[in-house]
Formats: C-alpha cells, sequence, structure tokens
C-alpha cells in the first residue's frame, strides 16, 4: 500500500513538472507583445528588384492604423500617408525583408539627413533565439537597424546606444551618410500611392568576434519589430510622423515589446 502511495505521489509530482514545462512554453510563445509572424524560408532564390513574385506573403505585417502611430500623431492622416505591410524571408545566412508602403510623399531625403529623421524603415532585431522576450533592457544581441529609403540613397545606420554591454560592437552611420551594412542589396519599384521595398540583410552584420551570428533553423523564433519614419517636408524634424508594428513608443529603449518572427520552411 506505501509503495502504491509513493508511486502515485512521484506520479503527481512528474506529472506538476511537465504541466509546468508545458505552461513555460506556452508563455513564451505569447512573450514579446503578442505580436507575430512566419518569416518563411527561401525557395529558390530572391532577385532584389523591387518586384516580389518569388516571395511568400502569406503572413504580412501589418502597420498601418492610428493606434500604432507613435510619433507626431497629428501628422498621420490615414494608411495612404503612411501604411506599411511588410514580409519577411530568410535563409541559412540572411533575412530578406520586403514592404509594401503607401505614402503621398515618398522619398524624403537628402545627403546629411539622419535616418530617423527622413523616409526610413527600422528592423528591431534579436539575434540570440534563446534571450528572455520579456526582457526590458537591451542585450549585446539586441539591434536597431535603419533603412533610407529614397530613388537615390540607400544609406543604413545601427544604434546601439541603449545597450550596456556592447561586446565590442558600437554605433554605426548615425549621421545618415554611410552605408554600414556589407553585402546589403535594396531596391525600390514606384506603384500607385507608393512604392516595394525590396532588401536582403546577411545576417553577418550582427556579428563579431564576441557575438555569434544567427543562423535561422525552422521552428526557431526571435524578437523583431517593424517601424517607419515618414517625413512629409523636404526638411529633417518636420511632420515627421512614426509608425510601429507594436504600437508602443518605448520599442527603442525596451525590447520586450518588440514582436516576434518564427522562422518557418
Amino acid at each position: 500500500m506505501k509503495r502504491r502511495v509513493r508511486l502515485v505521489e512521484r506520479f503527481l509530482s512528474l506529472l506538476l513538472v511537465f504541466l509546468a514545462a508545458i505552461a513555460r512554453l506556452s508563455a513564451g510563445s505569447l512573450a514579446y507583445s503578442g505580436k507575430s509572424a512566419t518569416a518563411f524560408r527561401v525557395a529558390d532564390r530572391i532577385v532584389v528588384d523591387g518586384s516580389l513574385g518569388e516571395w511568400n506573403k502569406q503572413s504580412p505585417i501589418l502597420v498601418d492604423q492610428k493606434e500604432q502611430v507613435i510619433h507626431d500623431e497629428g501628422q498621420w492622416t490615414g494608411a495612404d500617408d503612411c501604411g506599411v505591410k511588410a514580409y519577411v524571408m530568410w535563409d541559412e545566412g540572411s533575412v530578406y525583408l520586403a514592404a509594401e508602403i503607401m505614402d503621398d510623399t515618398p522619398f524624403m531625403y537628402r545627403e546629411g539627413f539622419p535616418p530617423d529623421l527622413a523616409d526610413s524603415l527600422v528592423l528591431h532585431i534579436g539575434v540570440n533565439p534563446d534571450a528572455d522576450p520579456d526582457r526590458a533592457a537591451y542585450e549585446a544581441e539586441d539591434f536597431r537597424l535603419t533603412m533610407v529609403i529614397d530613388d537615390y540613397y540607400f544609406n543604413t545606420g545601427i544604434d546601439r546606444g541603449m545597450v550596456e554591454d556592447k561586446k565590442g560592437y558600437e554605433s554605426r552611420g548615425e549621421d545618415g551618410d554611410e552605408q554600414v551594412l556589407d553585402g546589403y542589396e535594396c531596391a525600390v519599384a514606384e506603384i500607385d500611392g507608393g512604392y516595394v521595398f525590396e532588401c536582403v540583410i546577411p545576417l553577418g552584420n550582427f556579428a563579431n568576434d564576441q557575438i555569434p551570428a544567427l543562423i535561422p533553423q525552422a521552428g526557431m523564433s526571435v524578437g523583431m519589430e517593424i517601424s517607419m519614419f515618414d517625413l512629409d517636408f523636404p526638411c529633417p524634424g518636420v511632420a515627421n510622423a512614426r509608425i510601429a508594428w507594436s504600437a508602443n513608443a518605448d520599442i527603442d529603449v525596451n525590447p520586450g515589446l518588440w514582436g516576434s518572427v518564427t522562422f518557418a520552411d
């Protein structure tokens, strides 16, 4: 009888451990802001030309609602002023980002405009898939990449000012006059009411001798956030609205507020 009781107690103990593990996994899947999307593997190859014929568009990231405007709200007049439908794809060495962007005053950029004060797409990405999704401060593996969108200049910048332990990786391109990414390719193609932006970002750009490069695998999830700065006049800082997937103005200081993407075949 005592042996049976002990077996039952042991079974119940193991069951509790199992249920707790399931609960942790479930909580992890709902971490970050709750916004999530799927990044599909590139089937063959993607030609970066502003045409999205090779893209899997089943899991769009939608950034086009009033409640998603996080800066200069009075300067946003609707989705045709600044609205983004973005897609993410991947292979073992790169992430690919495309966006169908509605903008009634496109390509507002000139030499010397900081990326945050021009038309630019911002990608936040955490390259450590094991990072705590509830972290409230940037770690060394968290990056903020700004990509200027213009019909001539396509400069980039990486902001590391919010990272305490940078592990040797400093900010680059903050003045807007640099291309800081190796192997970066991008293209734009105008459409009615806006344009298509397409780019490839080699993941080695987020690595050094202290930060290992992210190698995506099907089933892996990482923190990611998409936002857009929209300049309406050819003067930086004037009428510069910003709209963000997770609808939170603190995404630049708190990665726990980002969305997330899961890599899939």
